[in-house]
Formats: C-alpha cells, sequence, structure tokens
C-alpha cells in the first residue's frame, strides 16, 4: 500500500475513503449488562493465536467473551464465562486482557476479598495467567494489595506491569513474568511514586521486553511523561524506570465537556486517554479534551522513542472535531501496526443523535498530522428508556493489535435501540461494539 501515495497526497476524497473503510470493517455487537459490585460495562479486550486457531477476547464487569476469529459481520454467538473463573475467587471488576509474545492470555481485574465484606474490601488487584494457550483458562491467580482502584496491565516478553494508585501514592508494579508462567507468587518490585497510568501495548520485535508507560506530567498541563521499564525482580537484571517530558501543545488535564443526548440524557466522559501503544519506533497514544477556545477535539499524538539510551520527542499530532454539531467526544482507544498506521476509535454523542462508535485512521503515507474522515461503525440508537436524567458512564475503551502485528480491534461503547440497564443513582450503562480492521486493506 505504500505504493498509493499520490493518492493519498494527491486527491481530496474523503468521503470515498470512508465508504472503503465501511466494506473493509469486521464487527460484532457485545451486549453488556452489569450484576457484579460496579456500575459499568468498561469494554476491554486484546486478540491473540489460541491452540490450533485465533480468538477476540472481550472482559466487562459482567464477564469474558471469546469468540473465534476470523469472522464475519454476522458471527455467531460468543462463548461466555464469569468474571469468577479469572479474578481469584472474589467480587471483580474493571477488567483487562493482554497477551504476550507466546500467547498466553493474561486477566486483570480489581478484585475484593471474597468474605463476608460483600465486596466492600479490602481492595487487592488479581493477576490471572492461563496455563497454556487457551484464552479460557484454565488460570493461575495472584492478588496484590493495597490497590484504590483498578491498575492498568501490560505485558513484555519478560515482564508484567500494574499501573495505577495505591494507598500510598501512584506506584508501578514490576512483576516476574517466568515466575507468573509457572505458576509460583511471582517477585515483584514497586516503582514508587511513577505518576503515570498507562501501560503500552507493546507490538515489537526490536524492544520486546522494554514496558513503555504513559501519562500527564505533573510538571505541566501540555506536558505528557513517557517512562521506560527496564529489568526484571529477582534476576541480574535491575529495574530502572527513566522518564521524560515531552510538550504536547494541547492541555492533557482538560477533557472534552460530556455530551448532551436527545433525550436530554449526558455522557460522561471520564475516559480522557487511551492505552498507548508502541510499535517497535513510535509510541502513538490518543486524548478526548479542548482546544485553545474550549471545544472538544480528538487529539492523536506520535512519539519517537527509544529504550536505549532512552529517548521520547514528538513526532505529529493529529485531531478531529466532533461529527455532529453541539456534540461531543470520549473514551478513545489507539491501535498502530508495525508499518505505522494507526487506527482510532472514539464514542461520540450530541443533541442530534445518540452515543455510537467511530473510527478513524490514518495510514503511514498520509500527510503528517492528519487523519482520515471518522466513520460510525456502530451508530447511536434511541435507547428502549429514554430519560433526561440518565448519566451513561464511559471509563474506558481499548484498542489492540493482533499478534500478526496489523490486524487491529477497537472496542467502544454505543447505545443501541435494545438494551440498557440503569441503577438508582440513574448512572446508565450501554452496548459495547468491536470492530476489526487490517489498515493495509484501505488505499
Amino acid at each position: 500500500m505504500r505504493g498509493q501515495r499520490s493518492d493519498a497526497r494527491g486527491r481530496h476524497f474523503a468521503g470515498s475513503r470512508a465508504l472503503v473503510l465501511a466494506g473493509l470493517v469486521a464487527m460484532y455487537g457485545l451486549v453488556t449488562g452489569f450484576t457484579g459490585c460496579f456500575s459499568s460495562p468498561y469494554p476491554t479486550f486484546d486478540l491473540a493465536t489460541a491452540g490450533d486457531g485465533q480468538w477476540v477476547v472481550a472482559a466487562t464487569n459482567t464477564g469474558v467473551s471469546v469468540q473465534p476469529w476470523p469472522w464475519s459481520n454476522n458471527p455467531p454467538p460468543p462463548e461466555t464465562f464469569p468474571l469468577s473463573a479469572v479474578n481469584c475467587g472474589g467480587c471483580g471488576g474493571d477488567p483487562q486482557v493482554r497477551v504476550d509474545g507466546d500467547g498466553r492470555w493474561w486477566y486483570s481485574t480489581l478484585v475484593f476479598s471474597p468474605t463476608s465484606t460483600g465486596c466492600n474490601g479490602p481492595v487487592m488487584e488479581c493477576l490471572s495467567v492461563s496455563t497454556g494457550t487457551d484464552p479460557r483458562g484454565p488460570f493461575y491467580g495472584y492478588l496484590f494489595p493495597n490497590a484504590v482502584d483498578g491498575l492498568r496491565l501490560g505485558v513484555t516478553s519478560d515482564k508484567v506491569t500494574l499501573t495505577g494508585s495505591f494507598n500510598d501514592g501512584y506506584n508501578t508494579l514490576v512483576i516476574n513474568r517466568a515466575d507468573a508462567i509457572a505458576g509460583v507468587f511471582p517477585r515483584y518490585q514497586v516503582v514508587p511514586q511513577t505518576n503515570l497510568f498507562l501501560a503500552a501495548q507493546i507490538v515489537s520485535a526490536s524492544h520486546p521486553a522494554d514496558m513503555f508507560l504513559y501519562g500527564a506530567s505533573p510538571a505541566a498541563s501540555t506536558k505528557a511523561r513517557i517512562a521506560v521499564v527496564r529489568g526484571v525482580p529477582g534476576t541480574s537484571d535491575t529495574v530502572k524506570y527513566l522518564f521524560k517530558d515531552v510538550t504536547v501543545g494541547y492541555n492533557l488535564a482538560a477533557g472534552a465537556p460530556w455530551a448532551t443526548q436527545p433525550d436530554g440524557s449526558t455522557v460522561e466522559n471520564f475516559a480522557t486517554d487511551a492505552w498507548p501503544v508502541f510499535n517497535g519506533s513510535s509510541l502513538w497514544t490518543a486524548h478526548t479534551g479542548v482546544d485553545g477556545s474550549g471545544a472538544p477535539r480528538l487529539y492523536v499524538s506520535e512519539f519517537s522513542v527509544k529504550a536505549k539510551p532512552f529517548s521520547a520527542s514528538l513526532k505529529q499530532t493529529a485531531s478531529v472535531t466532533p461529527p455532529d454539531s453541539g456534540g461531543s467526544l470520549a473514551c478513545p482507544s489507539v491501535a498502530a501496526d508495525l508499518d505505522d498506521d494507526v487506527v482510532v476509535g472514539f464514542s461520540a454523542g450530541s443533541p442530534s443523535h445518540y452515543l455510537g462508535a467511530y473510527l478513524t485512521m490514518r495510514r503511514n503515507y498520509d500527510a503528517l498530522g492528519t487523519l482520515r474522515t471518522p466513520l460510525a461503525v456502530a451508530p447511536g440508537m434511541t435507547p428502549p428508556n429514554p430519560n433526561p436524567s440518565h448519566v451513561y458512564r464511559l471509563d474506558f475503551c481499548m484498542g489492540a493489535v493482533g499478534p500478526d502485528g496489523y490486524q487491529t480491534w477497537s472496542a467502544q461503547q454505543y447505545q443501541d435501540a435494545s438494551h440498557q440497564q440503569c441503577f438508582g443513582d440513574n448512572t446508565c450503562t450501554s452496548s459495547a461494539n468491536i470492530a476489526g480492521l487490517d489498515p493495509r486493506a484501505v488505499q
């Protein structure tokens, strides 16, 4: 596809590109509800080669969905099982799933003590590791104490990282992956006060052991902090943590405003930053925020990064505005392939349209600082029970890249016409859509 430069740069037919993209996206809807300890379904997923086939695995607060790949736009119903199968036996939520280079599935979920406390504490983080390549298990489970909220999972060829809020601040746990695979409680080390929340998906053969972390810098709202974690606890390879602040030019402390929908309901935007992806040379991120005038905007940034010697610099930033006038956008996801193509998902609502799932992208030969016209892959629909008091929660969505380094997946929340679940505080859940796209198929 690199030979398409004249088309990508010499002609302007964004509408045609959107139609081409629509014919190449494979989708299925994952209907999510909630019966556990938390009040939203927060979709997150990854893709791996498992056993004699490939799988798409989606995890929400309700449970885990396993779907064989490939499938068409009308796949058979996925196989599902509860979070209790992977969450160390307790009450759980905020699930995440990653796969390492060996095709083993890793699950992480916020876990409450499975005692008479009834999901009221103490809060621990569970790391579950499959004993083989089947995403349906069985699993080893390990509990780590002192978590305040769900931690963010990262996996490399020799380590696992859990990053987020603990009783004593924002820390990073660096965990010996070989121990975890062997079924023994893994040796780990705490890197204190890292102030970083998001661990990258590593899609690279050149830096398989290095973990990159990303977040807003405490030094300035227009700076991102990028860090690298090297080494393995309990070995002669000492754990090292290095970071650098990089100016991005937009305000990482400001999220996009909440959207108002046709029935007067609102869509929260707690999910302002996407999980980053490192594809061997670049770290890709996305942020739903505001421009200088306060208008909502989705920013997508590419950073040139190296692990040894560590360096980080901004290469480019592109942005898109909400699809509808008066609307807003939230819950971004990023998936970047080995050719430096990037697919970006987001959810958007407006006074004229209910919450929908969208994709935008850029090919590696597109002009720097540009994105393709967004496509609604799962348009928002009128909910079964419209109500201006309802608030739809968006906590996080996720993008992923398959083990081939090219097949991308984007999980976004949207409102369908048949499913809606609301609670006493008027907080409501929506549904989740998973869209698959190989960027190489797009001109």
